[in-house]
């Protein structure tokens, strides 16, 4: 039986743990944006994170895609709390501002991106040596897959 509690727990811990780590390894902004937008499913939900595509991160501000009006506003209304989520998850003040748009485009190559299976990113060597600054193995592949996901979008 999955216990929920339990891998959120444990969901929370490994993303707490990428702030310092990055900050330690003086990590390029790109870091922080690759932690940011792969903690976002973690910080919404699945329901919102099909709706929605984390599109840019500059200066503590993100820009999400929504694929309509009617998302946009609700989203807007429940910024504050995907905010503390997200500095729950990222560090406190990783995140100040997310702006909602609608762009149903960047969605439908979410998912096209999504069917396409196998496909990797490479990896910069500042990010490996971050990466390999992280003693646990599961921790560290974890940022590794998240970094990818990121590269991937660009």
């Amino acid at each position: 039986m999955i216990n929920y509690e339990q891998d959120n727990y444990l969901m929370e811990s490994l993303f707490s743990t990428f702030p310092a780590i990055l900050s330690e390894a003086k990590a390029p902004a790109e870091a922080l944006q690759s932690l940011v937008f792969a903690a976002w499913p973690a910080a919404v939900g699945e329901l919102v994170e099909k709706r929605t595509q984390p599109v840019e991160f500059c200066e503590k501000r993100l820009v999400v895609a929504t694929e309509d009006k009617t998302w946009k506003l609700h989203l807007e209304d429940l910024a504050g709390q995907i905010i503390a989520r997200l500095n729950k998850l990222c560090g406190n003040g990783s995140v100040a501002f997310v702006e909602f748009k609608v762009e149903p485009e960047a969605l439908k190559a979410k998912a096209k991106r999504t069917s396409e299976k196998g496909e990797t990113a490479e990896i910069s060597t500042e990010l490996r040596l971050a990466a390999s600054k992280i003693e646990d193995a599961n921790l560290r592949r974890s940022f590794v897959e998240a970094a990818e996901v990121y590269l991937l979008r660009g």
